[in-house]
């Protein structure tokens, strides 16, 4: 039975590549849950747009909140600009209104927001790659993985990092975790050192990569036993959540009460 859609959405002007990309990430990452990952649906929505997604007003053209994955940029871009960052992103902005998207509510989802400008995640910070938080969804930045023309070029790189991110979203490292530890978040302290959801403070996931293609050349998963636990406790607990809800709403309709 379907939990959540997942739904890849992208900054105007980021190559189709880079969602082509995060659809294969997410089906690695998600076959590792092989009980729960058809409650899941991959959704390519590219650079989306709602109907209404702009307005006119006073002879000028505005775009509509919440409406298309460019009110989202923008809205982040401003904070920027006020931030002396004007070719960045501000990823907090971003996960602020997608937590706040009305649409999160209409439609249970995950979102995976792509983006081809720079993110840096609060003003002491130059960059990040990318943010995730569980229950919501994440942001992820190609442009350090593309060349002058848009074009990614270190694909396995950019995958692992979407992995990561969106191990965060589907709660592989919850905070409280054994085996993890606080670095910009809770991270795994995976003793091997393969896992994917460990965190590099550099920005340099290029061991974890090799780690995890050698793990898939082996048939083997790229998350620890750990992070394989705690994704199978996250998904229970979506479809206990599930189940009580769909007894709420059947006790409600016998009542004649309707919601």
């Amino acid at each position: 039975m379907k939990q959540r859609d997942i739904f890849i959405v992208s900054q105007d002007g980021l190559s189709p590549q880079a969602n082509q990309i995060a659809i294969e990430a997410i089906h690695e990452l998600m076959e590792c849950f092989p009980i729960y990952k058809n409650d899941y649906p991959i959704t390519n929505l590219g650079a989306w747009k709602d109907s209404g997604y702009i307005y006119p007003e006073n002879g000028r053209v505005y775009l509509a909140p919440y409406k298309s994955t460019r009110w989202h940029i923008e809205n982040a871009k401003r904070v920027a600009i006020d931030d002396g960052r004007p070719h960045q992103l501000n990823a907090s902005t971003l996960f602020q209104t997608m937590q706040e998207d009305p649409t999160n509510k209409e439609i249970p989802q995950f979102t995976i927001l792509l983006t081809k400008d720079d993110l840096y995640p609060s003003s002491n910070m130059n960059y990040c790659l990318g943010m995730g938080d569980e229950g919501i969804g994440c942001v992820v930045s190609a442009r350090r993985f593309s060349d002058e023309n848009g074009n990614i070029v270190d694909r396995e790189n950019f995958k692992t990092v979407l992995m990561h991110e969106f191990g965060h979203v589907i709660g592989l490292t919850y905070e409280g975790r054994e085996n993890s530890a606080d670095i910009y978040g809770t991270h795994c302290t995976d003793e091997d050192g393969l896992c994917i959801m460990q965190q590099r403070v550099d920005g340099n996931f290029s061991d974890i990569t090799r780690a995890r293609l050698a793990l898939k050349r082996e048939n083997l998963p790229p998350i620890c036993s750990d992070c394989i636990k705690a994704g199978n406790r996250f998904f229970a607990n979506e479809r206990q959540q599930s189940n009580v809800n769909k007894i709420v709403r059947q006790t409600l309709n016998d009542l004649g009460i309707y919601r």
